[in-house]
């Protein structure tokens, strides 16, 4: 039996989707971490990219009370006055490399349709660093069998419970940085149908029937990926949607982060 663990700490953000805003912080599968034999999972919406927190991360990430410190670039240093109107505030942050534009917060979008997201691990210089865009397509969410719970030791913590399953497929636009960086996919979280987040559970695996996962074989421009995030609805309550948080690494932390509080949506 596989052993399970989960956390349901939760922030008070709304979703911004058709009614509300919310920040999701959730983890999923596919994250930094690389794939193991044996699954674990967890339930993470504390952090915005612990996405199954890299143990060998070089940076720390910031409390909520602690703000995150960013360096203007030349042409905003040199402005006196003050942005034309909020959407300014709200576009993607610029990423480098490439001619690529990350989706903008808040972008809603279909079942099936693509967008191209930003994807990165550590910093430039930094063993393992890799950059990249990946143009990604939330294809469906399926609902699960309770019966999902039972290859786990501590199923009575998912009593009530019922998973769905976020497929997604990835595909590698732009790639710099180390091709060895293969858990690069960008991972979604759940949004229960009153658009409030749903939790989460990490599934470190790719041997699940139900939640299969395909990695980057090589971090490289044209690599692709097929991914599966678990989300769990309460009873009464379903998996409607699926929502991008951006990448701690570009996007900042809690207090910076605008796909936060505007996530890409899919439903």
């Amino acid at each position: 039996m596989k052993r399970t663990t989960i956390r349901s700490t939760r922030r008070g953000l709304s979703l911004a989707g058709a009614a509300a805003a919310a920040a999701l912080v959730l983890t999923a599968c596919g994250g930094e971490e690389e794939p193991a034999e044996q699954p674990t999972t967890e339930s993470a919406v504390e952090e915005p990219a612990e996405e199954t927190t890299d143990a060998d991360a070089v940076t720390e990430e910031p409390t909520e009370d602690e703000a995150i410190e960013t360096e203007a670039p030349a042409e905003e240093a040199e402005e006196t006055e003050a942005p034309a109107d909020a959407a300014e505030e709200t576009e993607a942050p610029a990423a480098t490399g490439g001619d690529f534009k990350t989706v903008a917060p808040g972008t809603e979008l279909a079942l099936g349709e693509g967008a191209v997201l930003h994807t990165q691990q550590r910093e430039e210089g930094e063993e393992y660093y890799a950059f990249g865009y990946v143009e990604s397509t939330v294809t469906e969410i399926v609902k699960g069998d309770a019966s999902f719970f039972d290859q786990f030791d501590d199923t009575d913590d998912f009593e009530g419970m019922t998973p769905y399953f976020i497929m997604a497929e990835h595909e590698v636009l732009y790639a710099e940085g180390d091709e060895g960086v293969t858990n690069l996919q960008p991972s979604f979280e759940g949004v229960l149908d009153d658009g409030t987040p749903a939790q989460g559970l990490i599934v470190i695996s790719t041997g699940i029937a139900e939640c299969p996962n395909d990695y980057f074989e090589d971090f490289v421009t044209g690599a692709t990926a097929t991914t599966c995030n678990v989300s769990l609805a309460p009873e009464g309550q379903e998996v409607t949607g699926a929502a991008w948080t951006g990448v701690r690494e570009i996007d900042g932390g809690f207090s910076e982060n605008a796909y936060l509080a505007s996530p890409v949506l899919w439903q």
